[in-house]
Protein backbone atom coordinates (compact mmCIF):
# COMPACT_ATOMS: atom_id res chain seq x y z
CA UNK A 1 0.00 0.00 0.00
CA UNK A 2 3.17 2.32 0.83
CA UNK A 3 4.25 1.36 -1.69
CA UNK A 4 1.47 2.45 -4.35
CA UNK A 5 1.03 5.93 -2.47
CA UNK A 6 4.72 6.32 -3.13
CA UNK A 7 4.15 5.26 -6.76
CA UNK A 8 1.02 7.95 -7.14
CA UNK A 9 3.00 10.72 -5.80
CA UNK A 10 5.73 9.90 -7.92
CA UNK A 11 3.78 9.93 -11.14
CA UNK A 12 1.86 13.19 -9.93
CA UNK A 13 5.16 14.90 -9.77
CA UNK A 14 6.09 14.12 -13.17
CA UNK A 15 2.74 14.61 -14.47
CA UNK A 16 3.47 18.81 -13.08
CA UNK A 17 6.84 18.52 -14.81
CA UNK A 18 5.31 17.22 -17.79
CA UNK A 19 2.51 20.21 -17.94
CA UNK A 20 4.99 22.55 -17.20
CA UNK A 21 7.05 21.32 -20.23
CA UNK A 22 4.74 21.13 -22.54
CA UNK A 23 3.41 24.75 -21.31
CA UNK A 24 7.34 25.80 -22.21
CA UNK A 25 6.65 24.37 -25.59
CA UNK A 26 3.24 25.94 -26.58
CA UNK A 27 4.40 29.31 -25.47
CA UNK A 28 8.07 28.99 -27.18
CA UNK A 29 6.12 27.51 -30.91
CA UNK A 30 3.48 30.40 -30.43
CA UNK A 31 6.78 32.66 -30.09
CA UNK A 32 8.27 30.97 -33.18
CA UNK A 33 5.18 31.73 -34.65
CA UNK A 34 4.66 35.50 -34.63
CA UNK A 35 8.85 35.60 -35.21
CA UNK A 36 7.51 34.02 -38.51
CA UNK A 37 4.74 35.98 -39.37
CA UNK A 38 7.06 38.99 -39.11
CA UNK A 39 9.53 37.61 -41.64
CA UNK A 40 7.15 36.69 -43.89
CA UNK A 41 5.68 39.97 -43.67
CA UNK A 42 9.42 41.80 -44.18
CA UNK A 43 9.87 39.41 -46.82
CA UNK A 44 7.02 40.89 -48.54
CA UNK A 45 7.47 44.48 -47.90
CA UNK A 46 11.13 43.99 -49.20
CA UNK A 47 9.91 42.08 -52.06
CA UNK A 48 11.40 43.11 -55.38
CA UNK A 49 8.95 43.36 -58.32
CA UNK A 50 10.51 41.91 -61.43
CA UNK A 51 9.06 45.22 -63.62
CA UNK A 52 11.08 48.10 -61.51
CA UNK A 53 13.21 50.07 -62.72
CA UNK A 54 16.84 50.40 -60.98
CA UNK A 55 16.07 53.73 -59.71
CA UNK A 56 12.46 52.29 -57.70
CA UNK A 57 14.81 49.34 -56.29
CA UNK A 58 17.79 51.28 -54.95
CA UNK A 59 15.19 53.56 -53.35
CA UNK A 60 13.60 50.48 -51.70
CA UNK A 61 16.60 49.22 -50.84
CA UNK A 62 17.25 52.53 -49.18
CA UNK A 63 14.15 53.38 -47.65
CA UNK A 64 14.05 50.81 -44.51
CA UNK A 65 17.27 50.35 -42.76
CA UNK A 66 18.91 47.19 -42.76
CA UNK A 67 17.89 45.73 -39.04
CA UNK A 68 20.13 43.23 -37.15
CA UNK A 69 18.20 39.74 -36.11
CA UNK A 70 17.47 39.99 -32.41
CA UNK A 71 19.00 36.64 -30.89
CA UNK A 72 17.29 34.88 -27.88
CA UNK A 73 19.66 33.89 -25.17
CA UNK A 74 19.04 32.85 -21.31
CA UNK A 75 16.53 30.40 -22.45
CA UNK A 76 17.05 27.31 -20.48
CA UNK A 77 15.57 23.68 -21.09
CA UNK A 78 15.13 20.60 -18.52
CA UNK A 79 15.48 17.43 -19.64
CA UNK A 80 13.89 14.36 -17.94
CA UNK A 81 13.92 10.68 -17.95
CA UNK A 82 10.50 8.29 -18.44
CA UNK A 83 11.32 5.12 -16.94
CA UNK A 84 8.57 2.54 -18.13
Amino acid sequence: MHQLANEKERLQEELVRVCDRQQQIVNRLAELDRNLAQLDLDVENSAVNAEMTEAQFVHKIKAKPIERIQTTRGATYESMIIEY
